[in-house]
Protein backbone atom coordinates (compact mmCIF):
# COMPACT_ATOMS: atom_id res chain seq x y z
CA UNK A 1 0.00 0.00 0.00
CA UNK A 2 2.74 2.35 1.05
CA UNK A 3 6.06 2.57 -1.12
CA UNK A 4 9.49 2.01 0.65
CA UNK A 5 12.46 4.31 0.62
CA UNK A 6 10.10 7.03 0.82
CA UNK A 7 12.40 10.11 2.49
CA UNK A 8 10.48 11.27 5.55
CA UNK A 9 9.97 15.30 4.89
CA UNK A 10 8.80 17.91 7.34
CA UNK A 11 5.63 17.98 8.50
CA UNK A 12 4.42 21.07 7.24
CA UNK A 13 5.30 23.37 4.17
CA UNK A 14 6.62 27.09 3.74
CA UNK A 15 3.91 29.65 3.51
CA UNK A 16 4.39 29.81 -0.31
CA UNK A 17 2.30 25.81 0.04
CA UNK A 18 -0.12 24.66 -2.01
CA UNK A 19 -3.57 26.37 -0.50
CA UNK A 20 -1.81 29.77 -1.27
CA UNK A 21 -1.57 28.53 -4.96
CA UNK A 22 -5.21 28.39 -4.43
CA UNK A 23 -5.62 24.48 -4.54
CA UNK A 24 -4.09 21.12 -3.60
CA UNK A 25 -5.11 17.66 -4.08
CA UNK A 26 -6.80 16.20 -1.21
CA UNK A 27 -5.31 12.78 -1.76
CA UNK A 28 -1.75 13.98 -1.04
CA UNK A 29 -3.34 14.53 2.60
CA UNK A 30 -3.38 10.59 2.92
CA UNK A 31 0.31 10.63 2.27
CA UNK A 32 0.17 11.97 6.04
CA UNK A 33 -0.30 10.06 9.14
CA UNK A 34 -2.32 12.67 10.62
CA UNK A 35 -5.28 11.80 8.90
CA UNK A 36 -5.20 8.04 9.56
CA UNK A 37 -4.65 9.00 13.07
CA UNK A 38 -8.23 10.62 13.56
CA UNK A 39 -10.06 8.70 11.57
CA UNK A 40 -8.10 5.71 13.50
CA UNK A 41 -9.41 7.61 16.90
CA UNK A 42 -12.57 7.94 15.87
CA UNK A 43 -13.28 4.16 15.54
CA UNK A 44 -11.73 3.22 18.06
CA UNK A 45 -13.75 5.50 20.20
CA UNK A 46 -17.32 4.47 19.40
CA UNK A 47 -16.64 1.09 18.54
CA UNK A 48 -14.23 -0.03 21.80
CA UNK A 49 -14.03 3.05 24.70
CA UNK A 50 -17.28 4.22 24.37
CA UNK A 51 -18.77 0.42 25.27
CA UNK A 52 -15.56 -0.21 27.49
CA UNK A 53 -16.44 2.27 30.71
CA UNK A 54 -12.97 3.13 30.80
CA UNK A 55 -13.22 7.01 29.80
CA UNK A 56 -16.36 8.71 31.22
CA UNK A 57 -19.27 9.06 29.08
CA UNK A 58 -18.81 13.03 28.10
CA UNK A 59 -15.05 12.10 27.40
CA UNK A 60 -16.02 9.94 24.68
CA UNK A 61 -18.75 12.08 23.44
CA UNK A 62 -15.86 14.56 23.19
CA UNK A 63 -13.89 12.67 21.38
CA UNK A 64 -16.12 11.69 18.64
CA UNK A 65 -16.79 15.23 17.91
CA UNK A 66 -13.29 16.45 17.51
CA UNK A 67 -12.19 13.13 15.78
CA UNK A 68 -15.27 13.47 13.49
CA UNK A 69 -14.62 17.31 12.63
CA UNK A 70 -11.14 16.42 11.74
CA UNK A 71 -11.90 13.39 9.15
CA UNK A 72 -15.12 14.88 7.84
CA UNK A 73 -14.12 17.84 5.64
CA UNK A 74 -11.42 15.74 3.80
CA UNK A 75 -13.28 12.75 3.81
CA UNK A 76 -15.78 15.00 1.40
CA UNK A 77 -13.13 16.17 -0.24
CA UNK A 78 -12.13 13.04 -1.44
CA UNK A 79 -15.42 11.86 -2.63
CA UNK A 80 -14.84 15.35 -4.65
CA UNK A 81 -11.44 14.02 -5.99
CA UNK A 82 -9.39 17.39 -7.26
CA UNK A 83 -12.26 19.72 -7.34
CA UNK A 84 -12.33 19.28 -3.84
CA UNK A 85 -8.90 20.92 -3.39
CA UNK A 86 -9.90 23.94 -4.72
CA UNK A 87 -9.70 26.63 -1.96
CA UNK A 88 -13.32 27.95 -2.46
CA UNK A 89 -14.68 24.52 -2.08
CA UNK A 90 -12.08 23.17 0.46
CA UNK A 91 -13.71 26.60 2.70
CA UNK A 92 -17.78 25.65 2.12
CA UNK A 93 -16.94 22.62 3.05
CA UNK A 94 -15.46 23.54 6.18
CA UNK A 95 -18.38 26.45 6.29
CA UNK A 96 -21.06 23.84 5.33
CA UNK A 97 -19.73 21.63 8.24
CA UNK A 98 -19.52 23.79 11.02
CA UNK A 99 -22.86 25.46 10.28
CA UNK A 100 -24.75 21.61 10.08
CA UNK A 101 -22.76 20.80 13.66
CA UNK A 102 -24.06 23.57 15.21
CA UNK A 103 -27.32 22.84 14.27
CA UNK A 104 -27.24 18.78 14.81
CA UNK A 105 -26.14 20.22 18.48
CA UNK A 106 -28.29 22.87 19.02
CA UNK A 107 -31.73 22.69 17.02
CA UNK A 108 -33.54 19.19 18.47
CA UNK A 109 -35.58 19.96 14.88
CA UNK A 110 -32.34 19.09 12.99
CA UNK A 111 -31.44 16.29 15.76
CA UNK A 112 -35.01 14.62 14.89
CA UNK A 113 -34.45 14.55 11.06
CA UNK A 114 -30.87 13.10 11.57
CA UNK A 115 -32.56 10.54 13.85
CA UNK A 116 -35.18 9.62 11.78
CA UNK A 117 -32.85 9.60 7.88
CA UNK A 118 -30.35 6.94 10.36
CA UNK A 119 -33.46 4.78 11.20
CA UNK A 120 -34.18 4.59 7.05
CA UNK A 121 -30.60 3.53 7.29
CA UNK A 122 -31.01 0.64 9.49
CA UNK A 123 -29.29 2.48 12.41
CA UNK A 124 -30.02 3.07 15.35
CA UNK A 125 -29.11 6.58 16.80
CA UNK A 126 -29.66 10.05 19.33
CA UNK A 127 -28.46 13.44 19.49
CA UNK A 128 -26.86 14.56 22.80
CA UNK A 129 -27.97 17.92 23.42
CA UNK A 130 -25.02 19.13 24.85
CA UNK A 131 -23.93 22.78 23.81
CA UNK A 132 -20.35 22.06 25.46
CA UNK A 133 -20.11 19.60 22.45
CA UNK A 134 -19.32 22.82 20.20
CA UNK A 135 -15.69 23.03 21.63
CA UNK A 136 -15.14 20.59 18.86
CA UNK A 137 -15.37 23.46 15.95
CA UNK A 138 -12.23 24.25 16.97
CA UNK A 139 -11.10 21.86 14.76
CA UNK A 140 -12.44 23.02 11.57
CA UNK A 141 -9.84 26.05 11.28
CA UNK A 142 -7.04 23.13 12.04
CA UNK A 143 -8.29 21.02 9.41
CA UNK A 144 -8.43 24.00 6.69
CA UNK A 145 -5.04 25.43 7.33
CA UNK A 146 -3.32 22.33 8.34
CA UNK A 147 -4.53 19.21 5.48
CA UNK A 148 -3.16 21.31 2.57
CA UNK A 149 0.09 22.20 4.29
CA UNK A 150 1.08 18.57 5.23
CA UNK A 151 3.47 17.48 3.18
CA UNK A 152 3.98 14.11 2.26
CA UNK A 153 5.88 11.27 4.58
CA UNK A 154 5.52 8.49 2.13
CA UNK A 155 4.21 7.16 -1.01
CA UNK A 156 0.97 5.92 -2.29
CA UNK A 157 1.56 2.30 -4.80
CA UNK A 158 -2.33 1.91 -5.79
CA UNK A 159 -3.41 5.75 -4.91
CA UNK A 160 -6.76 5.23 -6.41
CA UNK A 161 -7.40 2.15 -4.67
CA UNK A 162 -6.10 3.85 -1.29
CA UNK A 163 -8.61 6.78 -1.68
CA UNK A 164 -11.31 4.73 -2.22
CA UNK A 165 -10.79 2.57 0.99
CA UNK A 166 -10.09 5.80 2.71
CA UNK A 167 -13.46 6.99 1.55
CA UNK A 168 -15.56 3.71 2.43
CA UNK A 169 -13.97 3.31 5.81
CA UNK A 170 -14.37 6.83 6.71
CA UNK A 171 -17.71 7.03 5.29
CA UNK A 172 -18.95 3.83 7.70
CA UNK A 173 -16.81 5.61 10.85
CA UNK A 174 -19.13 9.10 10.32
CA UNK A 175 -22.43 7.19 9.86
CA UNK A 176 -21.25 4.78 13.08
CA UNK A 177 -20.65 6.90 15.17
CA UNK A 178 -24.05 9.03 14.69
CA UNK A 179 -25.73 5.48 15.58
CA UNK A 180 -26.51 4.45 18.98
CA UNK A 181 -24.13 7.18 20.67
CA UNK A 182 -23.34 6.50 24.36
CA UNK A 183 -25.74 8.45 26.38
CA UNK A 184 -24.32 11.12 28.45
CA UNK A 185 -25.08 13.19 31.25
CA UNK A 186 -26.44 17.04 30.36
CA UNK A 187 -26.56 19.23 32.75
CA UNK A 188 -24.65 22.29 30.63
CA UNK A 189 -27.74 22.61 28.23
CA UNK A 190 -30.31 22.50 30.56
CA UNK A 191 -32.83 24.34 27.94
CA UNK A 192 -33.58 21.77 25.26
CA UNK A 193 -35.67 18.55 25.74
CA UNK A 194 -34.64 14.55 24.97
CA UNK A 195 -37.01 12.45 23.03
CA UNK A 196 -37.75 8.90 23.90
CA UNK A 197 -40.60 6.56 25.20
CA UNK A 198 -38.57 5.18 28.37
CA UNK A 199 -36.36 7.10 30.51
CA UNK A 200 -34.19 6.48 33.52
CA UNK A 201 -34.20 9.39 36.59
CA UNK A 202 -31.27 9.47 39.32
CA UNK A 203 -33.27 10.48 42.25
CA UNK A 204 -30.61 9.46 44.95
CA UNK A 205 -28.40 12.91 46.11
CA UNK A 206 -25.44 11.71 44.56
CA UNK A 207 -23.86 10.88 40.87
CA UNK A 208 -24.07 7.30 40.01
CA UNK A 209 -22.44 5.13 36.90
CA UNK A 210 -24.86 3.43 34.31
CA UNK A 211 -24.27 0.81 32.29
CA UNK A 212 -27.02 -0.04 29.35
CA UNK A 213 -27.03 -3.45 27.28
CA UNK A 214 -29.61 -4.07 24.66
CA UNK A 215 -30.35 -7.06 23.73
CA UNK A 216 -28.97 -8.51 20.05
CA UNK A 217 -30.42 -8.27 16.74
CA UNK A 218 -31.87 -11.32 15.45
CA UNK A 219 -32.84 -13.00 19.05
CA UNK A 220 -36.68 -12.57 19.15
CA UNK A 221 -38.69 -11.86 21.97
CA UNK A 222 -42.87 -11.59 22.21
CA UNK A 223 -43.63 -8.90 24.77
CA UNK A 224 -47.13 -10.21 25.08
CA UNK A 225 -45.71 -13.17 26.97
CA UNK A 226 -43.94 -13.09 29.76
CA UNK A 227 -40.07 -12.27 29.90
CA UNK A 228 -37.90 -14.02 32.46
CA UNK A 229 -34.34 -12.12 33.13
CA UNK A 230 -33.36 -15.92 33.81
CA UNK A 231 -33.90 -17.26 30.77
CA UNK A 232 -31.11 -14.90 29.15
CA UNK A 233 -27.58 -14.76 29.24
CA UNK A 234 -24.78 -12.17 28.93
CA UNK A 235 -23.52 -13.37 25.36
CA UNK A 236 -27.13 -12.36 23.79
CA UNK A 237 -26.10 -8.46 25.17
CA UNK A 238 -24.42 -5.90 23.48
CA UNK A 239 -23.22 -3.10 25.49
CA UNK A 240 -24.42 0.63 23.90
CA UNK A 241 -23.09 2.72 26.39
CA UNK A 242 -22.04 3.59 29.93
CA UNK A 243 -21.99 7.02 31.62
CA UNK A 244 -21.99 9.02 35.25
CA UNK A 245 -25.42 10.47 35.80
CA UNK A 246 -25.61 13.21 38.41
CA UNK A 247 -28.49 13.65 41.22
CA UNK A 248 -31.72 14.46 39.12
CA UNK A 249 -30.63 13.86 35.90
CA UNK A 250 -32.86 11.83 33.53
CA UNK A 251 -32.04 10.91 30.26
CA UNK A 252 -33.32 8.24 27.79
CA UNK A 253 -32.66 4.04 28.56
CA UNK A 254 -32.49 3.52 25.12
CA UNK A 255 -31.62 5.26 21.65
CA UNK A 256 -35.09 5.41 19.68
CA UNK A 257 -35.38 3.94 16.26
CA UNK A 258 -37.46 5.24 13.69
CA UNK A 259 -40.63 3.52 13.91
CA UNK A 260 -42.99 2.21 10.70
CA UNK A 261 -46.84 2.47 10.90
CA UNK A 262 -47.76 -0.98 12.49
CA UNK A 263 -44.19 -2.58 13.08
CA UNK A 264 -44.52 -3.88 16.89
CA UNK A 265 -41.03 -3.66 18.39
CA UNK A 266 -40.12 -5.40 21.78
CA UNK A 267 -37.23 -4.05 23.67
CA UNK A 268 -34.82 -6.12 25.75
CA UNK A 269 -32.34 -4.12 28.27
CA UNK A 270 -30.36 -5.03 30.60
CA UNK A 271 -29.50 -1.57 33.17
CA UNK A 272 -26.73 -1.86 35.75
CA UNK A 273 -26.38 1.07 38.36
CA UNK A 274 -23.29 1.26 40.34
CA UNK A 275 -22.19 -1.62 39.65
CA UNK A 276 -24.98 -3.88 41.90
CA UNK A 277 -26.97 -6.71 40.49
CA UNK A 278 -28.78 -5.91 36.97
CA UNK A 279 -32.36 -5.12 36.27
CA UNK A 280 -33.87 -6.24 33.13
CA UNK A 281 -36.10 -3.46 31.53
CA UNK A 282 -39.00 -5.26 29.05
CA UNK A 283 -41.21 -2.90 26.69
CA UNK A 284 -43.32 -2.76 23.59
CA UNK A 285 -42.55 0.18 21.94
CA UNK A 286 -45.89 0.66 20.40
CA UNK A 287 -47.23 1.18 23.90
CA UNK A 288 -45.21 3.37 25.14
CA UNK A 289 -45.64 7.26 23.16
CA UNK A 290 -42.93 9.13 22.53
CA UNK A 291 -42.44 12.33 25.16
CA UNK A 292 -39.94 14.92 25.84
CA UNK A 293 -37.85 14.03 28.56
CA UNK A 294 -36.67 16.66 30.81
CA UNK A 295 -32.99 17.13 31.19
CA UNK A 296 -33.39 17.24 34.84
CA UNK A 297 -35.78 16.89 37.83
CA UNK A 298 -36.81 18.83 41.00
CA UNK A 299 -36.37 16.21 43.98
CA UNK A 300 -37.59 14.29 45.12
CA UNK A 301 -39.36 11.89 42.85
CA UNK A 302 -42.29 10.43 44.52
CA UNK A 303 -45.41 8.68 43.94
CA UNK A 304 -47.76 11.46 43.56
CA UNK A 305 -45.23 13.62 41.20
CA UNK A 306 -43.67 10.80 39.18
CA UNK A 307 -43.97 10.98 35.12
CA UNK A 308 -45.20 8.49 33.06
CA UNK A 309 -42.91 5.41 31.60
CA UNK A 310 -40.27 6.38 34.23
CA UNK A 311 -37.79 4.56 36.22
CA UNK A 312 -36.60 6.51 39.14
CA UNK A 313 -33.72 5.04 41.16
CA UNK A 314 -33.94 5.85 45.04
CA UNK A 315 -31.39 5.22 47.76
CA UNK A 316 -31.80 5.23 51.29
CA UNK A 317 -28.13 5.05 53.34
CA UNK A 318 -26.89 1.45 51.52
CA UNK A 319 -30.05 0.21 50.31
CA UNK A 320 -30.97 1.11 46.76
CA UNK A 321 -34.89 0.76 45.41
CA UNK A 322 -36.55 2.42 42.51
CA UNK A 323 -39.75 3.25 41.88
CA UNK A 324 -41.57 3.01 38.33
CA UNK A 325 -44.66 4.19 36.40
CA UNK A 326 -45.55 3.05 32.72
CA UNK A 327 -46.86 0.11 31.02
CA UNK A 328 -43.24 -1.74 30.88
CA UNK A 329 -41.95 -5.22 33.10
CA UNK A 330 -38.73 -5.10 35.60
CA UNK A 331 -37.15 -8.58 36.67
CA UNK A 332 -34.17 -9.14 38.40
CA UNK A 333 -31.27 -10.26 36.18
CA UNK A 334 -30.41 -12.98 38.40
CA UNK A 335 -33.40 -13.57 41.33
CA UNK A 336 -30.45 -15.13 43.78
CA UNK A 337 -28.29 -11.60 44.13
CA UNK A 338 -30.69 -9.14 43.99
CA UNK A 339 -30.05 -5.98 45.44
CA UNK A 340 -32.77 -3.26 44.54
CA UNK A 341 -36.37 -3.23 45.85
CA UNK A 342 -39.21 -2.52 42.91
CA UNK A 343 -42.12 -0.46 43.33
CA UNK A 344 -44.48 -0.26 40.36
CA UNK A 345 -46.85 2.44 40.15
Amino acid sequence: MFCSGCNAARVLTDSGDNLMNNEFRPVNALRHPLWWMMLVLLLCNDFVLKSAGILPGWLTGKLSDFAGLMVFPLFVALIFGAFGGRRIVWAVLHIVTAVGFIALKTIPAVGNAYVQTLGLLGIQGQVWYDITDLLALVCLPVSFLVYPRLHPLFGLSRQNLVRAAAVAVAGFACVASGGAAAPRTLTSYNGDLMISDLMFINGTKGEISVQVSKLKDGIAVDCSQPVVAENFNDKQFTSIGSWNQNSGEATTLLPTATRKPGEKKCNVVKLTINNIESLLVVWDSEKLPMTDVPIHYDLPVTPNNIPNNAIVLHRENNDYYILTKGDFVISYWRRDTFAVDYWKM
